[in-house]
């Protein structure tokens, strides 16, 4: 056994002896890698990364969540309900939000501010002229544009459904840089942003997590907001027939005045229980304008920052001393493949 491990140990200093003898082949390798690696560490950009953690309200949906305002409202003899539902969007498919095309195009209009100074500029503009792409990133929107004019006729850029080349091409950049990642144990969010500029990268993170409060407060209440709609456009019908009932039946006792016929009173009796009747539908429709107003508020849902985004210092990147060692590296595995296999199966 103490053989075998020897031998093996003579192989390996031997292979070691026999690399460090081509010393001249070893130099010319690491020469090369050496280059390769300073201009791949130099001409890759720097990039920072900005986050955001987020606790989110977890809730059911219905009358229950409405607590003492429900019950104040309850109290008036109005049903609003007490059965619960399960909310569709919880924070699991927070970040099939963020992947969703509908929510990234709506980021290539938010405001940047770069770190350089100067005037406000979109996110599209700062990813097309000042966050200077890769040279395969140029290539592909310089394609995506070119190819646009050929084939986007007129009729497809008319269709709803229709998306630009080039704006698709934007998606998928910003696919790449932002990122939601939700804690199942703990149902923490954390929003985090990577940019060549460490100001904008700040403000988008602060950008993304406002957006997607406002996205789910919309979901939340979008059935409260349209239900106080049709209420509302219903209390303002009623509100018209209640204010005609009385002007009618005012104007039937004014004009009616010292007369006691039969058929007076039963004219006038017939427009006062009009009048209640459409008092009554009035006042109806304003608790349950009131009602809805109230689901619309409790519904809202809370999102507590427990850590607010921060412009970074230090870049998130990979370290260019890092690139540069791990070419020097591979150099020398080549070097020792060469040395060792394929030199002297080109000698054979």
């Amino acid at each position: 056994m103490n053989k075998e491990v020897a031998t093996k140990e003579i192989d390996v200093i031997g292979l070691i002896r026999k690399v460090a003898k081509e010393w001249k082949t070893l130099l010319l390798f690491v020469s090369i890698a050496a280059v390769i690696g300073l201009i791949v560490a130099f001409t890759m950009p720097k990039e920072y990364t900005s986050k955001v953690v987020l606790a989110p309200e977890v809730t059911s949906m219905g009358g229950s969540m409405l607590g003492g305002l429900g019950e104040l409202v309850q109290s008036f003899g109005y049903d609003i309900g007490n059965s619960t539902s399960v909310d569709a969007i919880y924070p699991d498919i927070y970040p099939n939000i963020f992947s969703s095309t509908d929510f990234v195009m709506g980021l290539l209009d938010a405001p940047l501010q770069l770190s350089t100074g100067g005037t406000k500029i979109s996110y599209q503009s700062h990813l097309m002229e000042t966050a200077s792409p890769g040279l395969i990133e140029r290539l592909r929107l310089w394609v995506s544009s070119f190819s646009q004019k050929k084939k986007e006729t007129s009729a497809l850029q008319d269709s709803p459904f229709f998306i630009p080349k080039q704006k698709y091409a934007l998606c998928n950049a910003i696919r790449k840089k932002i990122l939601c990642t939700v804690d199942k144990k703990t149902s923490l969010i954390t929003i985090s942003v990577t940019d060549r500029d460490p100001l904008a990268a700040a403000i988008l993170a602060d950008t993304l997590q406002s957006r997607l409060q406002k996205y789910i407060m919309e979901y939340r209440t979008k059935k409260a907001r349209i239900d106080y709609d049709y209420y509302v456009k219903l209390l303002k019908e009623s509100k018209r027939k209640y204010e005609r009932s009385r002007r009618q039946y005012a104007s039937f006792v004014d004009s009616n005045q010292g007369v006691f016929l039969q058929s007076y009173r039963q004219k006038q009796e017939e427009l006062e229980n009009e009048m209640q009747l459409q008092y009554n539908i009035y006042s109806k429709l304003v608790m349950q304008v009131q009602s809805a107003q109230a689901k619309i508020q409790e519904r809202l849902p809370a999102f507590t920052i427990l850590e607010t985004p921060k412009m970074p210092i230090e870049a998130s990147s990979t370290p260019r001393s890092f690139v540069l060692l791990l070419f020097l590296f591979l150099g020398v595995v080549l070097d020792g493949i060469w040395v060792c296999i394929v030199k002297n199966l080109v000698c054979k």
